[in-house]
């Protein structure tokens, strides 16, 4: 997705296509969880979405809470792989695991 669409774009696509898929009539089985690495781009987004739509949310973070910034540079730092995720207010510390 690289060059292709902002995070915040990314962002607003996702949480449309989960939210349409959970309030959809043709949907058999309820989305209990999402489960997801973290990682900047869809993996963001699709955990970001879940937390906005109230969908139970897990984020397995890799081993040093490396994530890649907007350069491509990768980063290895606690504190700034949780903060992508602070407009989530209903995420909380023990729904990230590394």
């Amino acid at each position: 997705m690289k060059g292709k669409y902002t995070q915040k774009q990314l962002d607003d696509i996702l949480e449309r296509l989960l939210e349409y898929v959970i309030y959809s009539n043709e949907l058999n089985t309820q989305i209990e969880s999402v489960r997801s690495g973290g990682q900047t781009g869809v993996d963001e987004a699709g955990a970001k979405a879940a937390i906005k739509l109230r969908v139970q949310t897990i984020v397995l973070a890799p081993k040093g809470w490396v994530f890649r910034d907007i350069t491509g540079k990768d980063i290895a730092d606690e504190q700034q792989f949780k903060a992508r995720f602070k407009d989530n207010n209903d995420l909380k510390t023990n729904d990230f695991k590394c």
